[in-house]
């Protein structure tokens, strides 16, 4: 993400503000402090805080709808926060319309692509949607156990249940 930081700065005069660049985020249910995707993406805002002086913010929203994640993204718009990035797929639906509501405004989205609802991804020019590849961790994962395990039961706990 720092990368795509970096990319957005004003290069136009060199001898911009520091401070020109507001980096924006809107939280999921968890807080800044979730050891997962909130916490992460909070942290590597912090770090281009300090490595490239931008301002930086985050909201929470009251609740997990579209429109609780639309009114958040707009009040970071409303403060100048132009740069906004959402931490997941429940984004998807509300980073799809916000992309084209706050035409110049960059969004990022994680782990998510922007749809209408119907799971088409449609990202704009002003969006990036940033995947990892789970699938490729987990199977490097379930071959280092089944290696280890020379016999006997592996369980395995998940997150949470995700659309596919």
């Amino acid at each position: 993400m720092i990368t795509g930081l970096v990319g957005c700065g004003n290069k136009s005069d060199g001898a911009a503000k520091e401070k020109d660049l507001k980096v924006g985020m809107v939280t999921d249910a968890g807080t800044i402090v979730d050891k997962s995707f909130n916490q992460g993406t909070w942290e590597g805002i912090k770090k281009a805080q300090t490595d490239l002086k931008i301002d930086a913010n985050y909201l929470k929203p009251s609740g997990t709808t579209e429109a609780d994640y639309m009114k958040e993204i707009g009040n970071l718009y409303d403060t100048g926060y132009k740069f906004i990035v959402t931490p997941g797929f429940k984004f998807e639906t509300a980073v799809f319309k916000a992309q084209d509501k706050y035409k110049d405004a960059k969004f990022v989205i994680l782990d998510g692509n922007p749809h209408s609802g119907d799971f088409k991804p449609v990202v704009a020019d002003n969006t990036v949607a940033i995947f990892f590849a789970e699938q490729e961790t987990g199977f490097l994962a379930g071959v280092a156990t089944a290696l280890q395990l020379k016999e006997g039961e592996l369980g395995f706990i998940g997150g949470m249940e995700i659309p596919a």
